[in-house]
């Protein structure tokens, strides 16, 4: 309401504010990507630099990840982020981190070199002042290699000073780097001892990364139960993942002996955190029989609860059992209609389902022009 008023009276920064908002979906608004972007580019109308770098940069992160009515569109995140950097005439080592990111997705290697060398330039200007998230962007850049020849060793020494200075979430880099071998040679010792450091400098994130060497016994003796004691302590942290994870060990016999009834209630109480997924993974148990009774009616309704809670895949596993008979009897035409129920609700993969089904005629009679018009539907969602 504030806001509101300030924009009635003709403040134009308050416009940053109402698409932060819409933006979020915060503040009694729902979310609505698009009046985000407008009310964004009505703050950038404003006189003060640093909120319209602010308008510009929240337009291009809302193109970036998408939100409700606006899909990704890396071209235009990219566009947005350059326009922020023309207001301030510098760059913030999140925005030229994010350019990169979004280059190799594309797999642009040759802009990735450049830019690469962008952000390792303004990063070391910023780390000499003593910034640590500059530090840990440095040291990203060398353990990938992006612009520059790929150094592990700088790698773990740049994470190493950002945690010095006070970083903690470096100490928990350092650690996958050593336990999946990102740059420096695999042990699992060391990263048990730098995740267990990032844990006690107050990192909660790490305290995930802790329980799955428990439960897959690198670097530790395996120890299911300790794992579900180190993914409790995660939940408690904020996790709602690790929730899904002791289900997990409970539905596949990770750690600990198999037990489909221990699975679905560690999956629930992952729901009730707020992670949908976990809500299909008790439809999946259902679908393929995995731990308990093989039953296409429960899974379908353990789908549709993951989609109502914000979850579109689910609408498309649902389309795949229709597809292949799983739990239920094959049956294309219902396939097709969840596929587009999926597709109506952000999944547009879907769409190439469709495309393939009938390309390869998998459950309907093999029809190559429906199978073309599907496949251009996705093209068209996809901007391809």
């Amino acid at each position: 309401e504030l806001i509101q008023q300030a924009i009635d009276n003709g403040c134009v920064d308050a416009y940053n504010g109402m698409g932060d908002f819409y933006r979020e979906g915060s503040g009694g608004y729902e979310e609505d990507g698009n009046r985000a972007i407008e009310y964004f580019e009505k703050a950038a109308e404003g006189q003060e630099p640093e909120w319209i770098a602010y308008a510009y940069r929240s337009i291009a992160a809302i193109y970036q990840y998408g939100r409700e009515g606006v899909e990704k569109n890396p071209e235009k995140a990219r566009e947005y982020y350059e326009k922020a950097y023309e207001i301030r005439q510098s760059w913030t080592t999140d925005d030229l981190v994010s350019v990169v990111s979004m280059l190799i997705q594309d797999g642009n290697n040759a802009e990735v070199g450049e830019w690469g060398k962008k952000t390792l330039d303004a990063s070391l200007l910023l780390a000499d002042a003593g910034n640590t998230d500059a530090m840990t962007t440095i040291a990203w850049i060398y353990q990938w290699g992006h612009g520059v020849e790929q150094d592990g060793e700088k790698a773990l020494e740049w994470y190493q000073k950002a945690a010095d200075g006070g970083k903690p979430s470096a100490l928990s880099s350092i650690g996958m780097m050593y336990n999946n071998g990102w740059g420096a040679e695999q042990d699992y010792n060391k990263a048990f001892a730098y995740y267990q450091k990032a844990v006690d400098a107050g990192y909660s994130p790490a305290l995930s990364s802790i329980a799955d060497m428990y439960r897959d016994g690198q670097g530790v003796e395996q120890d299911g139960e300790k794992a579900i004691e180190w993914y409790q302590k995660a939940a408690d942290a904020g996790d709602s993942f690790a929730l899904s994870r002791i289900a997990d060990m409970y539905c596949y016999g990770q750690g600990v002996e198999r037990d489909g009834e221990k699975a679905i209630e560690w999956y629930q109480k992952a729901a009730d955190a707020g992670d949908s997924s976990a809500l299909s993974s008790i439809a999946s148990m259902y679908s393929q029989g995995r731990g308990v009774e093989q039953d296409g009616a429960k899974a379908i309704e353990w789908y549709q609860k993951a989609a109502d809670a914000g979850d579109p895949w689910a609408l498309e596993s649902i389309g795949d059992m229709y597809r292949d008979g799983e739990g239920v009897e094959q049956d294309g035409e219902k396939a097709i209609e969840w596929y587009q129920k999926a597709a109506d609700a952000g999944d547009v993969f879907a769409l190439s389902k469709i495309a393939n089904m009938y390309g390869y005629g998998i459950g309907v009679k093999r029809d190559l022009d429906k199978a073309n018009e599907w496949y251009d539907k996705y093209l068209e969602k996809t901007g391809q």
